[in-house]
């Protein structure tokens, strides 16, 4: 059995002011958002590198939660007013 308890792998510090979520896109990037006082997105390469900063339009009390599509072609981003949003990722990217 492998030990985890000791694997670590990197940490880098993020542009997030208030970070409110993390996840693994389907092209290797990490999408972190800001909490909800907040409506920024920031794509970083698996590596740490800030690939891109986006403030979506029309979220209004932060960004609740993201979700890319299986092909990585769209993000849908849920806000705290119960609102999505879809937006193509050519477009963020």
């Amino acid at each position: 059995m492998i030990d985890y308890t000791n694997f670590f792998l990197q940490s880098f510090p993020c542009s997030a002011k208030d970070i409110g979520g993390i996840k693994w896109s389907p092209d290797g990037t990490l999408l972190i958002w800001d909490s909800a006082l907040f409506s920024n997105l920031y794509i970083y390469s698996g590596k740490g590198q800030l690939l891109k900063h986006y403030s979506p339009d029309g979220i209004s009390l932060g960004i609740q939660y993201i979700v890319p599509s299986p092909t990585g072609q769209f993000i849908a981003f849920t806000n705290h007013k119960h609102q999505a949003s879809l937006k193509e990722t050519n477009i963020i990217f």
